[in-house]
């Protein structure tokens, strides 16, 4: 898909929930792109606007779900606990710097998301005027779907393709053992290729290796090239 039609898309569901296609030329695109899940609410606690992981994750019975234009937890007491963190960051002044976080988990996974609700500042000037969204709610997807790939890696680190290979496996939660059994190649060879992996990320440990591919692999937009 290319970036006009994703924008398109997205602003089509901006417009579905608020009817304000205009300012979704703007910020729908981009927010539209990451892996995590986005919503803008208004003043009533409307959703403005739901990004593209969103809607997956609210398609998916992860707990979470939108009715009538509101962010509804499937759990009643989820559902409680997100009312208010939604009233505290619309309506609390006090609360300004507050942010509610809620785990919950849907019917269909055992993949839990965590749900993020903070208020956004009247003055915040990271935003266009045109959009009027006094909350931000951020979805964690748990699910461990790797995005990041062979591609970035070989050109974000200077990595060949087979120690890419390795990098994504272990960020995947495989053991090293596990990937040189699965490229077929011994577990010396394996052990040799992780090593230079570590010297060109400037990592001294494998734990510190996993959390900075980490880090990338959350920033990263889901339709990452190879």
């Amino acid at each position: 898909m290319d970036l006009n039609t994703h924008g398109s898309a997205s602003q089509n569901r901006y417009r579905q929930v608020s009817g304000r296609g205009d300012d979704a030329r703007i910020v729908a695109p981009i927010l539209d792109r990451l892996p995590n899940g986005y919503a803008m609410l208004g003043g009533s606690g409307q959703v403005l606007f739901a990004n593209a992981a969103l809607h997956r994750i609210t398609h998916e019975e992860r707990g979470l779900y939108i009715s009538s234009g509101h962010l509804r937890a499937s759990n009643s007491h989820d559902n409680e606990t997100l009312r208010a963190a939604i009233a505290r960051a619309l309506h609390d002044e006090a609360a300004a710097t507050i942010h509610s976080a809620i785990l919950m988990r849907g019917l269909s996974s055992s993949h839990p998301v965590v749900v993020t609700v903070m208020p956004m500042a009247p003055d915040d000037r990271t935003l266009p005027a045109t959009v009027h969204a006094v909350a931000l709610v951020v979805v964690l997807d748990a699910q461990p779907v790797v995005t990041l790939s062979s591609g970035f890696l070989r050109e974000a680190f200077q990595l060949s393709r087979a120690e890419a290979e390795i990098a994504i496996g272990l960020l995947k939660g495989d053991t090293l053992g596990d990937v040189a059994d699965a490229r077929g190649i011994t577990l010396n060879t394996a052990r040799t290729q992780l090593k230079s992996i570590m010297g060109k990320t400037g990592v001294n440990r494998q734990s510190d290796l996993i959390n900075l591919l980490a880090r990338c692999d959350t920033a990263l937009p889901a339709t990452t090239a190879e």
